[in-house]
């Protein structure tokens, strides 16, 4: 299971992302210390918490991709879940997991999750430092790819060989924003870099 995470703030723009239309399937999944039962209002709870810290990226967001032949279950999720969480040390904080059903390409239903964490810890008003966040989420990915005995990707068991031609996620995003086909924008480039 691929996972990548990042901080944030601005929740209102991750709720409406996390329940947007383009996913045929948009379940909430759990919800876990707000009094909110919605998505915006929980992300409104964080911010709350937030103003009494300098803290201006409050939020964790952590998304699940699971291989496209596996089929994973909500526990499975949960537990990757789980484990990316006590990795990050974010172990008892609010949070949230969002289950998005999607059409892949070749016309299949595919199933990824989404979890969100508050960084502020209400003990002492303090944030949790997100320091190695990557290479700790790399870590946690592998130990999954190896526990579901999934075939690991090439760029994950070393990551000098992961594929270079692969977009960071805003730059993928940006891209479908434009309307442009992300891989015949970067054979573009590609080809005249080469020149």
């Amino acid at each position: 299971m691929i996972l990548h995470g990042n901080q944030r703030g601005n929740g209102k723009d991750l709720a409406i992302h996390l329940m947007t239309p383009e996913n045929e399937v948009v379940e909430i999944h759990s919800m876990r210390g707000f009094v909110s039962n919605t998505l915006e209002g929980a992300f409104q709870e964080s911010f709350a918490v937030s103003r009494a810290t300098r803290c201006k990226q409050h939020l964790y967001s952590l998304s699940l991709s699971p291989p496209k032949s596996a089929n994973v279950s909500a526990l499975d999720f949960e537990k990757a879940v789980e484990c990316a969480e006590k990795q990050l040390n974010l172990t008892g904080q609010t949070r949230v997991i969002v289950f998005h059903e999607k059409r892949g390409e070749d016309g299949e239903l595919r199933k990824h999750a989404h979890a969100v964490w508050s960084r502020v810890q209400t003990s002492d008003m303090k944030a949790i430092p997100m320091s190695f966040d990557r290479k700790t989420l790399r870590e946690v990915s592998r130990s999954l790819f190896v526990e579901h005995n999934w075939s690991m990707p090439e760029g994950l068991k070393d990551s000098r060989m992961r594929d270079i031609r692969n977009f960071s996620l805003a730059e993928w995003q940006k891209a479908k924003r434009v309307g442009k086909d992300p891989i015949a924008v970067y054979a573009i480039f590609q080809d005249s870099w080469a020149m």
